[in-house]
């Protein structure tokens, strides 16, 4: 097909009409099928692209546990005295 593209000043080394005829050789038409022989068609890529999507969900939820780990440990010295569910007696003594 490059042989139709010349580069500018060269002269197309293609007949008349043999641009077409290669065209429609590349873009055949799809035959029509109905819905089930389509979907059947399309389950290779289907397949592929649920594959893909958990591999992505797996990146992300493992980026995000990452995530968590180190951001508990750089705020672990504030947290150690401000845990969730712990009693902290110095306010309880101020405000009662």
């Amino acid at each position: 097909m490059a042989a139709c593209y010349p580069l500018p000043g060269e002269q197309s080394k293609c007949a008349p009409g043999e641009l077409d005829l290669r065209y429609a050789a590349f873009w055949r038409p799809i035959e029509d099928r109905d819905d089930c022989a389509a979907f059947v068609a399309a389950l290779p890529d289907l397949t592929r692209v649920a594959r893909y999507e958990r591999r992505a969900w797996s990146r992300r939820r493992r980026a995000f546990c990452e995530f968590l780990a180190i951001k508990l440990r750089c705020d672990e010295p504030e947290r150690s005295e401000h845990l969730p569910g712990s009693v902290n007696r110095e306010s309880d003594a101020n405000t009662g």
